[in-house]
């Protein structure tokens, strides 16, 4: 009987129980405009890394293979966006790894200029988070 708990016990204690999971979090941006931007004016695009936001050029955001969506701002100057997140859960349900784009780039158009980026971190954290802008 002995034996058969050792046996159990080692077996729960030492299985590599792993899940993956693929989700999204909500992240609340709030807007500080210094001058009017038109709805149409603002866009986003999110970067997994550092190195991956600093090659976002004023030429790529306006080519078709960019990835900017529309930056939807309520009365209030919020914006929800809903982003990736992706991780590995060990077998007692510790998230492992979680991972998270680092990095939000905002296209904004200014009257009669060619379009600016500017480039904001992203919270650590899990779950829903919120950051403020500052644009000008």
């Amino acid at each position: 009987m002995i034996l058969v708990t050792v046996v159990l016990v080692s077996v729960l204690l030492f299985s590599p129980g792993v899940a993956v999971f693929d989700g999204h979090f909500a992240l609340t941006v709030s807007v500080v405009q210094h001058e009017q931007f038109a709805e149409d004016d603002l866009s986003y695009e999110y970067c997994w890394t550092e190195d991956e936001a600093s090659l976002v050029t004023p030429q790529y955001a306006d080519s078709a293979e960019s990835n900017f969506r529309p930056l939807e701002i309520d009365g209030a100057g919020i914006a929800t966006l809903e982003l990736p997140a992706s991780g590995r859960l060990g077998y007692w349900g510790s998230v492992d790894i979680y991972n998270h784009p680092k990095f939000l780039v905002i296209r904004h158009q200014r009257k009669k200029a060619d379009a600016a980026l500017k480039v904001f971190a992203v919270p650590d954290g899990r779950g829903p988070r919120s950051m403020v802008i500052d644009l000008p």
